[in-house]
């Protein structure tokens, strides 16, 4: 959920030093080999509290249900929620304080999760074995 002008890399840094955990599904291959390399190795270091994990839907037909997906959503201290309802377009909608809204994005965000994991097709970007982007 972060436009061109921002960089990922410190605020992953910032979140796992206040011991705040990332999780990030991506519905297409990652573009950032730079934002990946950093996250494995924060979580390879251990220098930070936090944890991070990134999974991908990988390249099967199975999974363009998730990959198709139209929004995307962000969940920050489970009460803060930000929603694109167009992928395609950055405009979102946001709120600093509305943890119900927050509690069913993350129930949604761990069903996706699970899914992936579950269906065996999914891609761990962290992992020792994933995939390079180079």
């Amino acid at each position: 959920v972060f436009d061109k002008e921002r960089d990922i890399i410190p605020a992953l840094k910032a979140a796992l030093s206040r011991n705040v955990d990332v999780s990030i599904i991506i519905q297409d291959e990652p573009k950032s080999a730079e934002f990946l390399n950093h996250a494995r190795k924060f979580l390879e270091d251990r220098l930070l509290p936090g944890e991070v994990s990134v999974i991908g839907c990988g390249a099967l037909p199975e999974l363009d249900v998730i990959r198709n997906l139209p929004w995307n959503f962000a969940v920050m201290d489970g009460k803060a929620t930000r929603t694109e309802l167009d992928k395609g377009v950055v405009q979102a909608t946001a709120c600093a304080n509305d943890p119900a809204t927050a509690k069913d994005l993350i129930a949604t965000f761990k069903k996706i999760q699970r899914f992936l994991r579950a269906c065996g097709n999914g891609v761990d970007y962290l992992a020792p074995n994933a995939p390079s982007l180079a």
